[in-house]
C-alpha cells in the first residue's frame, strides 16, 4: 500500500489502515494513571533547565522498588509475569504431559517448569558440570580447595583449544578466537575467524567476582594481578593486529577458505576448537573456513603456551564463564527461559492474550506509525545537511522499505515455522534446569543462523522496539505494549511521546551514519565526509562525547519526529486531566522512559541522565516550554540538530 506521497511503507504483520487521534470525552484510568506516575517521579527541588533528568527522574526509583535497572527490565518483568500467568492457567504440568511428544511447544514448557522448580539459581552447578578437560578440574578451583585435597593441573595445549571450543558453544564467544558463523545465499555454511572483540573486565569486578568464589580470602589479590594482567596482555595483542591490520599483506587462501580437512591439516588446534564450538550436524555441513586476519592466528597458533598461562588464561575463562551465567539469570531463570527460546513463548502470548484485542491494537499501532514516517520525511525534506535531489530520494527510499513485525512472529502467525525452527532442540528434563539451560546454550549457537523469514534473532532477546539492518526492519515486541510504554486508551500526547518517540528513534537507524555508509548507491560514496556531517557530528561530539553517536542521532531525530507528529494532531484532551501544558507534558512523559536505577547496564548507549538531557538541550521547544534562560545548561546557545 502507498501513502498519498507514493512510498510504499510496508510492515510484515500488521496490515496499513487508516488512524485519526480522537480526543476522550473523559480521560481514560489508564491515562490518569501514567499521569500520576509521572507526577510522582519528579523531584520538584532540582531545576528542570539545570538537570532536566534529575527533576523528571529524581523520585522514580523510590517507586519502582522492584526494578533492577530501568524501562527495559520493567517491560521484560512484566512480559514475563504475564507469560507465567498464561502457564499456570492455560498449560499446567498434566497439560504438558499430554502435549505431542517432541512438540517443540513440550520441550519449552518442560524446560519452564524445570525453572519453576528452583528457588534460586546457583551458577556454581554450572561450573560444576563443565570441566576444562575429563577428570579435570578448574585450576582457581583445585589450588583453593578447602579440604586442601589437590592435584596438580594439566592441560595440553590441544585440550586447551578444545575447551575454548566448548566454552563457545556455550555463550563465551570473543576469547583468544571469534567465530562469525554466516550462510552464503547459496546454503553454503562459512566460518569466518577474526580477531576477538573482548568485552573488559574492570580489576575490580575481577576481585568482587573472587570474593564470591575462593574460601581463601587471603588469596584474592593475588590471583586477581594474575587473571588482570592475562586479560590486558591479550588485550594489547588484539589491538595491535587490529591496528596493523594490511589486507594485501594477507594469504591469498583467506579469500579462497578452507576446508575442515585442509584446517586440520594446517591449523590442528583451530581443528580441535571447530570440533567442541559446532554441534555435529554443523559440522556435517561442510563449511568452509576463512580468516579476516590469518596473521593473528598464525602467531596464536605459534605462541607456546608454557603451563602457568594456560592456567592463568583457564581461570580468566572460568570468571567469564561465571559473569555470563550470572548476568543471564540477574533477573531469575524464568526470565532466561523466555530470552532462549523467544519465539514459543511469543506464540503462546499472541494465542492467550493479544490475539483477542490484535485487530484494535494493529490498526492504532499501524496509525501511530503512518504518522511517525510522514512527519520524519517531512523533517528529512528540511534538507538540514544540504543533500542533493537524488541522495533525498534514496533515503527516502530506505526509509519506505522498513517493514514492523509486531511481536517478532512469523506471517499469519504460522505455528508450523516455529516448529520447524525449533525441530532439532534436545530433549528437555523437567527436572534439571542446569542441564537443560547447557544444552539450549549449545543449540542456540547454531540454530539462529537460520532464522525464519522476517524474524529478528538476536542472540539478547529485547522487550522494547529494535531496528535491525540485515533486515531493515522495526520489531515491536509484544512486551511494549504494556503501560508505561503504550496503552490503547493512553490519551495521545502520552502514546506519542513514548511509542512514538521510540519508532521515531528506530526508524533513524535506517539512514543513521552507519547506514549511510553502507548505502551502495555511488550517491552515497564518501558521504560521511560531508562538511555538513561533520559538523553536526562535530556538535553533538562537543556537547558531551559519546562513542555511540548513532544512539544520540537516533534519540534527538526520534523525538524531534514525534514532537511534530503530535503538535500536528493534537487534541485539547490534555486539559481535561493535567493542569501542565500539553508541551511540559510530553517531554515528562519522554523521560519515564529513560528513568533508571543503575547506569552501568547497557554498552550499547550512554547513561540514561546525559541521554535525556542532550535530547532536550538541542530542543528550543523545551526551553520555552520551561522558560530555561538561554545559556542555561539545559538551553545552550548553539543547538545541535542532525535531520
Amino acid at each position: 500500500m502507498k501513502n498519498k506521497n507514493g512510498v510504499l511503507f510496508c510492515f510484515v504483520i500488521i496490515s496499513l489502515v487508516s488512524f485519526e487521534v480522537h480526543a476522550f470525552v473523559q480521560p481514560s484510568a489508564e491515562t490518569l494513571e501514567q499521569y500520576k506516575a509521572i507526577l510522582s517521579s519528579l523531584n520538584s527541588s532540582i531545576d528542570p533547565c539545570n538537570d532536566f533528568y534529575q527533576y523528571a527522574c529524581g523520585n522514580w526509583p523510590q517507586h519502582h522498588r522492584e526494578e533492577n535497572f530501568g524501562i527495559a527490565n520493567m517491560m521484560q518483568r512484566l512480559y514475563a509475569k504475564d507469560l507465567q500467568d498464561i502457564i499456570e492457567k492455560e498449560y499446567p504440568i498434566s497439560v504438558v504431559e499430554n502435549l505431542e511428544e517432541g512438540s517443540a511447544t513440550k520441550k519449552t514448557l518442560q524446560y519452564y517448569y524445570s525453572c519453576v522448580e528452583l528457588e534460586s539459581v546457583d551458577v556454581m552447578k554450572f561450573v560444576e558440570m563443565v570441566k576444562p578437560a575429563p577428570g579435570v578440574e578448574w585450576p582457581l578451583l583445585e589450588e583453593f580447595k578447602a579440604d586442601g585435597n589437590k592435584t596438580k593441573f594439566r592441560l595440553r595445549p590441544m585440550e586447551f583449544f578444545g575447551l575454548l571450543g566448548r566454552l563457545h558453544s556455550l555463550g563465551v564467544n570473543n576469547e583468544l578466537v571469534r567465530l562469525l558463523p554466516l550462510y552464503l545465499e547459496n546454503g553454503q555454511l562459512v566460518v569466518i575467524f577474526t580477531i576477538p572483540n573482548v568485552q573488559y573486565m574492570e580489576q575490580q569486578q575481577i576481585q568482587d567476582l573472587l570474593q564470591e568464589i575462593l574460601w581463601d580470602k587471603e588469596s584474592v589479590g593475588k590471583v586477581t594481578e594474575e587473571i588482570f594482567d592475562t586479560q590486558n596482555y591479550w588485550q594489547s595483542i588484539y589491538d595491535n593486529y587490529t591496528n596493523s591490520e594490511n589486507e594485501e599483506e594477507q594469504d591469498e587462501a583467506e579469500d579462497e577458505g578452507y576446508t575442515l580437512t585442509d584446517l586440520h591439516l594446517r591449523y590442528p588446534k583451530l581443528y580441535k576448537f571447530l570440533q567442541k564450538a559446532l554441534s555435529q550436524r554443523l559440522r556435517q555441513k561442510k563449511p568452509l573456513v576463512a580468516f579476516s586476519n590469518e596473521n593473528y592466528y598464525k602467531f596464536l597458533f605459534s605462541h607456546k603456551w608454557p603451563a602457568n598461562e594456560v592456567k592463568n588464561f583457564s581461570n580468566y575463562l572460568l570468571l567469564k564463564f561465571i559473569m555470563i551465567l550470572k548476568r543471564e539469570h540477574s533477573f531469575g531463570c524464568r526470565i532466561n527461559v523466555v530470552n532462549q527460546i523467544p519465539f514459543i513463548f511469543h506464540g503462546l502470548y499472541h494465542k492467550h492474550r493479544y490475539e483477542a484485542y490484535g485487530e484494535d491494537l494493529n490498526s492504532h499501532i499501524v496509525g501511530v506509525s503512518k504518522k511517525i514516517y510522514k512527519n520524519f520525511l517531512e523533517i528529512l525534506h528540511e534538507n538540514h545537511l544540504n543533500f542533493t535531489h537524488r541522495q533525498l530520494g534514496n533515503l527516502q527510499e530506505k526509509l519506505s522499505k522498513v517493514s514492523i513485525n509486531i511481536g517478532n512472529l512469523p506471517r499469519n502467525q504460522d505455528p508450523q515455522i516455529l516448529e520447524n525452527f525449533y525441530r532439532h532442540l534436545p530433549e528437555m528434563d523437567a527436572l534439571n534446569y542446569y542441564l537443560n539451560n547447557l544444552q539450549l546454550k549449545q543449540h542456540s549457537v547454531g540454530e539462529h543462523l537460520k532464522c525464519p523469514p522476517f524474524l529478528s534473532c538476536r542472540e539478547d532477546p529485547d522487550h522494547i522496539p529494535y531496528y535491525d539492518r540485515t533486515l531493515n526492519m522495526i520489531t515491536i515486541p509484544f512486551g511494549t505494549l504494556k503501560s508505561p510504554l503504550y496503552d490503547l486508551h493512553h490519551d495521545a500526547l502520552l502514546i506519542y511521546s513514548s511509542l512514538g518517540t521510540i519508532l521515531g528513534h528506530e526508524l533513524t537507524h535506517a539512514i543513521d551514519p552507519t547506514s549511510l555508509e553502507e548505502f551502495e548507491s555511488t550517491d552515497f560514496k564518501s558521504i560521511t565526509e560531508k562538511s555538513e556531517i561533520l559538523e553536526s557530528l562535530s556538535c553533538m561530539q562537543r556537547q558531551q562525547a559519546t562513542h555511540t553517536i548513532d544512539e544520540r542521532i537516533a534519540d534527538l531525530v526520534g523525538t524531534r519526529v514525534a514532537w511534530k507528529a503530535y503538535s500536528m494532531e493534537r487534541s485539547e484532551s490534555v486539559r481535561k486531566f493535567s493542569e501542565l501544558s500539553w508541551q511540559k507534558l510530553f517531554f515528562l512523559n519522554l523521560a519515564q522512559y529513560f528513568c533508571v536505577k543503575r547506569f552501568d547496564f547497557d554498552d550499547e548507549h550512554d547513561a540514561p541522565p546525559m541521554r535525556l538531557n542532550e535530547v532536550v538541550r538541542n530542543f528550543e521547544e523545551f526551553a520555552e516550554a520551561f522558560q530555561c534562560p538561554l545559556g542555561s545548561k539545559m538551553n545552550p546557545q548553539k543547538k545541535c540538530r542532525f535531520y
